[in-house]
């Protein structure tokens, strides 16, 4: 049980650090929540939406999308958060990786 929570402790961890160089300063409510949501994201085995959030989440649903709204989530700049957990572990030494992850794309067939 301890080795879970290490791992957990661990990843909040690494957010935190990611998020306070990729984004503005962030209130610590939503920093909690983006972090929890992004725990959420790893746990949740079917589809995920705000309700599915609420129901596995420690808050409720009104709050996710509360913090999901227009201008709190532009708050945080997703992009540079990404780029900044790869290179925590590509490094800035040239190395560079892309991921395609074709699950949320339909396929249309003529």
């Amino acid at each position: 049980m301890t080795k879970i929570s290490e791992a957990l402790d661990q990843y909040t961890g690494i957010c935190k650090e990611t998020m306070m160089t990729s984004a503005a300063k962030l209130s610590k409510s939503f920093e909690k929540v983006i972090i929890e949501v992004l725990l959420l994201y790893m746990v949740i085995p079917e589809r995920i939406n705000f309700t599915q959030l609420g129901k596995y989440g420690r808050h409720g649903e009104q709050c996710y999308r509360q913090n999901f709204g227009r201008l709190r989530s532009k708050s945080l700049n997703w992009l540079r958060f990404n780029v900044g957990l790869v290179l925590r572990y590509i490094g800035s030494d040239g190395r560079k990786a892309k991921a395609i992850d074709p699950s949320n794309l339909s396929i249309y067939r003529c």
